[in-house]
């Protein structure tokens, strides 16, 4: 009798360990979306969720958006910027929506906030790839949240870069 309840035991505890994996494990398949809103990780990674950039003259969007089936609310991110290839990009004008709030990256003086950071365009497969952060203001009240350790892994775009003078 022993011997089987030291086996559940045993069990139990490997079923405990396995379970409380650390999320840092979790892998993403690209292309994906991540980024904390205030802390809280929210991913972008589903299959049928919308993951896109394109590109028009100098500028482009990426665009990422998520709708939980059966629910009313959704996320997503977007934001467009001029672009000249790999780089940081600090005029970048960002909306995000959590819950069905609307946050956008201007505060009252009209003035954009945040960064990109494009750290791999890939022109065989039309993917780009980046880091970004900023400051959410809500769009009806003074709320602000922090939108910190964003990523975009190989999303797909359309249109083409625009040709640089060196």
């Amino acid at each position: 009798m022993k011997k089987i309840s030291l086996l559940f035991t045993l069990f139990f505890i490997g079923l405990t360990v396995v379970s409380c994996s650390n999320d840092d494990d979790f892998q993403l398949t690209a292309p994906y979306v991540t980024y904390d809103f205030n802390g809280e990780k929210t991913y972008i990674a589903g299959e049928n969720d919308e993951k896109k950039a394109t590109m028009y003259n100098d500028m482009i969007e990426i665009v990422a958006h998520s709708q939980f089936a059966n629910q009313p609310s959704s996320v997503g991110v977007s934001f467009s910027f001029r672009i000249q290839g790999e780089g940081t990009y600090n005029d970048v004008e960002f909306y995000i929506e959590k819950g069905g709030e609307g946050y956008w990256s201007k505060d009252e003086n009209e003035q954009t906030n945040g960064t990109v950071n494009v750290t791999e365009i890939d022109t065989q497969n039309h993917t780009i790839s980046g880091t970004f952060s900023f400051l959410a203001y809500h769009m009806y009240d003074t709320t602000t949240a922090e939108v910190t350790a964003g990523v975009f892994e190989k999303i797909p775009y359309t249109g083409t870069l625009p040709v640089t003078q060196d």
